[in-house]
């Protein structure tokens, strides 16, 4: 699904400060698979994310996207890219506020002008329902929890049936319970198929995923497989 082959990105490039935020970074996530990543603050982990993603260019070394190498994408096909192949959940939510819940949700696909209305409000309907919002779909997201905020945005990022879901510390912003509840939806969607990768600082969230990859100044030190992986998942723990 995802390689990475000696990576860079360098961040103040032509400064006096120019450095390399990752540095030659080789990785490969399988489809289907769920993993974490986590590091300390700057160490690179968001960067890495948003380069998957496609949201921020890199300078040196290929990331292959199953056959596609994102470097030779046009700007259109890059915007595709972004908006139907990954799904992006953040820790700010990054909702719009004083957008009904269905409409948050169902905004990916009006970007994509792939369906029609009616086909739009059956597919909000149906991910409100797979994140237990059903009920709340009329409600101004301001208003809402923050748990409930993540399960939208969860919805959101799931519209267009992406291959991956890219997860920026989506539990950072919540309190024990509603990171349950975060973290068993997200099971929920890897055992739907879907690849999922989690950003974390909380070892408790990145132990519950297949792997644990660990950044530290721009660079992967440790890529952990986690036994038992696969009885938590069937268990629904």
């Amino acid at each position: 699904m995802i390689k990475l082959s000696n990576l860079v990105k360098i961040c103040n490039k032509g400064q006096a400060n120019e450095h390399a935020i990752l540095e030659n970074i080789n990785l490969e996530i399988g489809r289907g698979e769920m993993v974490s990543v986590i590091g300390k603050s700057g160490a690179g982990k968001s960067t890495l994310l948003q380069v998957l993603a496609g949201i921020t260019d890199y300078d040196k070394g290929e990331y292959y996207f199953g056959k596609q190498l994102i470097k030779k994408m046009s700007d259109d096909q890059l915007a595709r890219f972004r908006n139907e192949r990954v799904g992006i959940v953040l820790q700010d939510f990054s909702l719009i506020e004083e957008f009904k819940a269905f409409d948050n949700v169902i905004l990916p696909l009006e970007f994509s002008h792939r369906y029609t209305k009616a086909k739009m409000t059956k597919i909000g309907k149906e991910l409100l329902k797979y994140v237990n919002l059903e009920k709340k779909a009329e409600q101004i997201v301001h208003t809402m929890s923050g748990g409930e905020k993540q399960r939208i945005a969860i919805a959101r990022a799931l519209a267009n049936s992406p291959d991956v879901i890219l997860a920026d510390e989506p539990t950072g912003a919540l309190d024990s319970e509603s990171t349950f509840v975060i973290m068993q939806l997200l099971h929920k969607v890897h055992r739907a198929g879907k690849t999922v990768m989690i950003v974390t600082h909380d070892m408790e969230v990145a132990s519950q995923c297949e792997r644990i990859i660990t950044i530290s100044d721009g660079k992967i030190k440790e890529d952990t497989v986690l036994t038992g992986f696969k009885d938590h998942c069937r268990e629904g723990k």
